[in-house]
């Protein structure tokens, strides 16, 4: 079984979403189809979204967030690492907030993902989500 790993680091800012898709493109553009790709970069955007909003506030340039990228015959695992402050999703409000105020963006990442898990720890936050490869 084929496992290949892609790493890079990205500042806790909005200026570096376009970087961190760019580097999706670049990993897996010739791994996927092109509407697979496409689905998980999206996923993957509203991930890195809830980690600048959320957990950097807002964006913080004194945060960043690392990004694993692996590659396997069945299966792509795309594992994010923060080092902001702790900020669980599972104690978010969802009730209370309005639609303009985000929320959806999680439907949109189990929709997508075959298995997703968020973790809150001491030092930081980490996804990890799992998609089925669809060989391009």
């Amino acid at each position: 079984m084929k496992a290949e790993v892609f790493r890079r680091k990205f500042r806790c800012v909005p200026e570096s979403l376009p970087s961190a898709r760019g580097f999706l493109r670049e990993v897996l553009g010739g791994e996927v189809a092109a509407d697979r790709l496409s689905s998980i970069t999206i996923a993957m955007g509203e991930v890195w979204q809830n980690i600048i909003r959320h957990a950097a506030r807002g964006g913080n340039p004194d945060y960043e967030f690392s990004v694993a990228v692996m590659v396997g015959d069945v299966e792509i695992g795309i594992l994010t690492r923060d080092n902001a402050p702790p900020n669980d999703p599972a104690e978010w409000d969802w009730a209370e907030r309005p639609p303009e105020e985000g929320g959806l963006g999680m439907q949109i990442i189990e929709s997508i993902a075959v298995k997703a898990s968020y973790a809150a720890e001491a030092d930081g936050n980490s996804s990890e989500l799992f998609f089925a490869r669809v060989i391009n």
